[in-house]
């Protein structure tokens, strides 16, 4: 316990940052940051997620003292730009009961993850049972969460950039395939939901879903058929080999 303090410490004297500006930027209060720094309290699983995600560091030093401290600049994100002071962070999902017990910290937003079948229908209206957990992630990238939704990618037809299992954000009112041209979309199909890049035929008489694995063909949407468009991958979290 008294070793993570002084590693957060360490952090907070890189940054230049006064305990009180330091805890500013956690929503903490300088108090407790001071007890948590003499390991005097242990710091709680949320406080040390944030420290992650506002100040970069890595999970594996600032929990046990190993590796580097920050993290190399390797954003996850498809199409947003980081906020300022909202940096990547690796993803955690926690359960509901999980999520009603943190501490509240004004640093993170959860965005429901939810199977892909509950996704293809109404994704605003899913029910407790189509929740597979919820996704926090850094204020900055989710200023209204109700708008976003998580699902899992299935299959290998977006490797290498999404391989299966990936999670992705969806956000749900960006849904004009006009304005989705080379962006990567989520979208209805066969029952579920399928992660592609929309593209537009050169007649302009179509749309299709474009796959990035050559070894799958892209899905056409005909002009006479309803958008399948559920809205546009914001950012994802994917694994690294």
């Amino acid at each position: 316990m008294k070793a993570i303090g002084k590693r957060i410490k360490e952090l907070r004297d890189r940054e230049g940052l006064t305990q009180k500006k330091f805890a500013d930027r956690l929503s903490i209060d300088r108090s407790h940051l001071s007890h948590v720094e003499r390991g005097e309290k242990r710091p709680s699983g949320l406080l040390l997620l944030a420290i992650q995600s506002v100040f970069g560091a890595t999970e594996d030093w600032l929990v046990r003292g190993r590796g580097p401290m920050l993290r190399k600049p390797q954003p996850r994100f498809a199409e947003e730009r980081a906020p300022y002071g909202a940096r990547p962070v690796e993803l955690k999902v926690v359960s509901r009961r999980e999520l009603e017990n943190l501490e509240r910290w004004d640093v993170f937003a959860a965005i429901p993850l939810v199977r892909d079948e509950a996704a293809a229908g109404t994704p605003r209206a899913v029910s407790d049972e189509d929740i597979e957990g919820f996704c926090l992630v850094n204020q900055g990238w989710a200023k209204r969460p109700e708008d976003y939704i998580c699902v899992r990618v299935k299959g290998d037809s977006m490797e290498p950039v999404l391989p299966g299992g990936s999670i992705v954000a969806v956000h749900l009112k960006s849904r004009d395939p006009a304005r989705l041209i080379g962006k990567i979309v989520a979208a209805r199909h066969g029952g579920g939901v399928t992660v592609k890049e929309l593209r537009r035929s050169d007649d302009r008489q179509s749309w299709f879903l474009l796959p990035y694995n050559k070894e799958y063909a892209p899905l056409v949407v005909s002009p006479e058929e309803e958008s399948p468009i559920i809205g546009k991958v914001a950012w994802w979290w994917a694994r690294q080999e």
